[in-house]
C-alpha cells in the first residue's frame, strides 16, 4: 500500500535529522498493539482505505500519525493533537514525520485516544452498538 513513498520518505527524514528508523510491515495481528506502543510515530502512505484500523489504534494508543488522506482520516483526527495529513510528495511525508516527532519529544502523548472516546469507536462503544444490533436481529 505504497511502500515504496513510506520507504523513501523515512531515508529522506533519516538523512536530515541524523537518526536511523525502523520500518515495520507484515506483523502479525497480535503483536500490532506492541508495535504501535513502542512506536514514536505511526506512518500510513496508501492510496485507498476505508477506515484505516492502524490510524485507530495509534490514536487509541495516543501515539502521533502521519498519514496521506484516505478513507475517514481526516474525519477520525478532526481537531487532535499530533495528527497530521501528508501528500504524496516524500519532502511532504518527510516533513510531517518531523513535526510527529517533534510533538512527541516535546509533549509526549498526543489527545488521540480522547478523540476516539468522542467518535464512540472505542471499545465499549462499539460493543454497545454490536449488542444493540444483535437484540434487534433476535427480536425479529
Amino acid at each position: 500500500k505504497n511502500f515504496q513513498l513510506a520507504q523513501k520518505a523515512i531515508e529522506k527524514f533519516s538523512e536530515e535529522e541524523n537518526v536511523e528508523l525502523k520500518t515495520v510491515y507484515n506483523i502479525k495481528h497480535h503483536a500490532v498493539l506492541d508495535y504501535i506502543t513502542a512506536s514514536d510515530v505511526v506512518l500510513l502512505t496508501s492510496h485507498f482505505e476505508g477506515s484505516p484500523n492502524v490510524v485507530k489504534e495509534a490514536m487509541a494508543c495516543n501515539i502521533p500519525v502521519v498519514s496521506t488522506n484516505v478513507g475517514d482520516v481526516s474525519d477520525l483526527f478532526g481537531d487532535s493533537s499530533a495528527s497530521y495529513i501528508c501528500d504524496y510528495t516524500v519532502e511532504d511525508v518527510s516533513s510531517k514525520i518531523s513535526q510527529a516527532l517533534k510533538y512527541r519529544n516535546d509533549f509526549g502523548e498526543t489527545n488521540g485516544r480522547d478523540r476516539i472516546i468522542t467518535l464512540k469507536m472505542d471499545q465499549k462503544s462499539i460493543a454497545k452498538k454490536l449488542f444493540n444490533v444483535y437484540n434487534e436481529i433476535v427480536a425479529v
